[in-house]
């Protein structure tokens, strides 16, 4: 089983996952993330404190948009969507379900790219890409975050890039504010849960950091 994200599908300096990709079958599975980076903000802030027991505002703050990286200020965020962090943990537990019960994980698409040469990602008209695994920050956005970003220290290319929406594309988005918004983003979290790929026991974290993120 692999998980693949924006960043490992394209490629940065060499030549990404999409000349590797094979299809789905008894043995294997490939979960390729829309949204994600090879390396985002829970790689350097929020993973430290996540315990299982540190308050939502901790989560929420290390989670905020920063253009820090390992000491370098860079002209853009990098990623700071969560779906990477929760959808890993739910191809961890898939996996193991699958080698302890015979029960396969689930399949899905993989991320659409274009006939390019080398590919590009096929993005819709919210700058986020089609296809993959979905999770409600790509169904129902508030921001664009993406695998891809300049070459603007050795490593600022794995930690991809990310950009709140502003409050003109919000409210075209969500008319009716954060109740619209929570009301949609529930439902395709739900869809995540039912298609296996977004674990029931982050539903309810993952609704209180929503109802921060789009407040905040």
């Amino acid at each position: 089983m692999t998980v693949i994200t924006e960043t490992d599908l394209i490629g940065g300096w060499r030549t990404g996952y999409h000349s590797a990709r094979r299809p789905d079958n008894e043995l294997f599975r490939a979960w390729e993330i829309p949204g994600t980076a090879h390396a985002d903000n829970y790689t350097i802030r929020v993973g430290f404190i996540d315990n299982g027991c540190v308050p939502i505002e901790d989560i929420l703050a290390a989670y905020a948009p920063t253009n820090e990286l390992m000491g370098t200020r860079l002209s853009y965020c990098i990623n700071f969507a969560p779906q990477h962090h929760y959808v890993l943990q739910a191809a961890i537990a898939k996996l193991n379900t699958w080698v302890l019960t015979g029960e396969p994980a689930p399949t899905t698409a993989p991320m659409a790219v274009t006939a390019a040469d080398p590919p590009r990602l096929d993005l819709d008209a919210n700058g986020v890409a089609k296809g993959g695994v979905r999770t409600p920050w790509v169904d129902v956005p508030i921001a664009k975050t993406s695998g891809i970003a300049g070459n603007e220290t050795d490593m600022s290319f794995l930690f991809g890039s990310g950009e709140m929406f502003d409050t003109e594309a919000l409210r075209a988005l969500y008319p009716r504010g954060s109740a619209e918004y929570l009301e949609q983003f529930t439902e395709a979290l739900d869809r995540a849960i039912d298609s296996g790929f977004i674990l029931p026991a982050d539903r309810a974290e993952i609704l209180e950091l929503a109802a921060a993120m789009f407040g905040g």
